[in-house]
């Protein structure tokens, strides 16, 4: 009875482990998706500066300035460090769905080694039959029997 118990004890550890490092493991990347999504919105936004230094140049017909102008070039050198953070959240969030599908891979082996064990035999304890539940118990009357005296003696 004490192996059932430890059984279950050992699978709950296990199923809690499991449980802790998904967990853990949805949060890295929800972590690195919300980072993601404020990487995109800064990129957005510093497009849009962008867009407001070159289209009045544009459209006075003095795109070649542009090329001097510090502000432009400033946004620009913005633009590519944002976009080389946003590739390395990517990465990241690669690196934490490798990492979890390799532990997911140990845990499978450790899985299948402890099942190929074989099974250990409890000879230390030996039980007796009151332990055992075989002693044996009065009789006890049933209800029709019970029922069948109840009237012989209201009939009397």
């Amino acid at each position: 009875m004490s192996s059932l118990w430890e059984d279950i004890k050992n699978k709950l550890i296990k199923s809690l482990s499991i449980a802790v490092d998904k967990t853990e493991e949805y949060s890295l990347i929800g972590k690195a998706k919300v980072d993601i999504l404020n990487i995109k919105k800064n990129i957005d936004k510093t497009h849009r500066l962008l867009g407001e230094e070159v289209y009045p140049a544009i459209v006075k017909d003095q795109a070649s300035a542009l090329a001097q102008n510090k502000k432009v070039k400033n946004l620009l050198q913005k633009i590519d460090e944002l976009k080389k953070s946003l590739s390395a959240k990517e990465k990241e969030i690669e690196a934490i769905k490798k990492e979890a599908a390799a532990k997911g891979k140990n845990r499978k082996k450790t899985d299948q080694t402890e099942k190929n064990e074989p099974v250990k035999k409890e000879t230390e304890r030996k039980e007796t039959p009151k332990a055992r539940g075989t002693e044996k118990k009065p009789a006890q009357k049933s209800q029709s029997t019970t029922k069948k005296q109840t009237n012989s003696t209201t009939e009397n």
